[in-house]
């Protein structure tokens, strides 16, 4: 007997970041999204599979979970349907993965492109912020060491780029943080043997 709609919500409300750590041999995040994935295509409701699928997307975004993966491949699934939802995604907390959703759609040339494009400038223009708490602490702990008064803007950590190309493809890279290494991290070298 297949399971309910709320099990299978809890299912994706019950992974977490761990779950999909390549370092973690126990770690099932892959294998376990796509059976819930699979499940919420047999409830074949996209009007209340669609969030709780966007909401997972938002949850985990520092999280690898496909190229594109079961999550876009089922959400595709129900084309016509889920565009409303990742529309409202996108301007909730734009992920790696659902701006990725767009450059799809873009790629198809639909008729209405322009507001795509639109919905991925606004984004790109007035990125939202990460988490507000977090933010705060940051901006008031560089206020303080910097001494002026004005904390520094934090910069999203993804970036949207508009590429000029056939296709119009829009593509997604995230900004990466410099590794930065102290002579404490290098390894000395090996001696070598007279």
């Amino acid at each position: 007997m297949p399971r309910s709609f709320v099990e299978i919500a809890a299912d994706f409300d019950a992974l977490s970041e761990r779950d999909f750590e390549y370092a973690n041999a126990s770690a099932r995040g892959w294998e376990r999204l796509a059976e819930v994935c699979d499940e919420m295509l047999a409830v074949n409701d996209p009007a209340i599979c669609a969030p709780v699928m966007f909401r997972t997307m938002e949850r985990l975004d520092g999280v690898e979970l496909g190229t594109p993966g079961p999550l876009v491949h089922t959400l595709e699934t129900w084309r016509g349907s889920y565009e409303k939802f990742l529309k409202e995604s996108v301007r909730r907390k734009p992920t790696p993965l659902s701006v990725w959703m767009i450059n799809r759609i873009l790629n198809a040339r639909p008729p209405y492109a322009r507001s795509w494009v639109a919905l991925l400038r606004s984004v790109a223009n007035n990125p939202p912020r990460r988490n507000k708490q977090r933010s705060t602490r940051r901006a008031i702990s560089s206020t303080r060491r910097a001494g002026n008064g004005h904390p520094k803007p934090r910069a999203a950590p993804w970036a949207i780029e508009f590429t000029p190309s056939r296709l119009g493809v829009v593509l997604v890279r995230p900004k990466h943080r410099e590794l930065r290494r102290s002579p404490r991290h290098v390894c000395p070298p090996t001696p070598t043997s007279a």
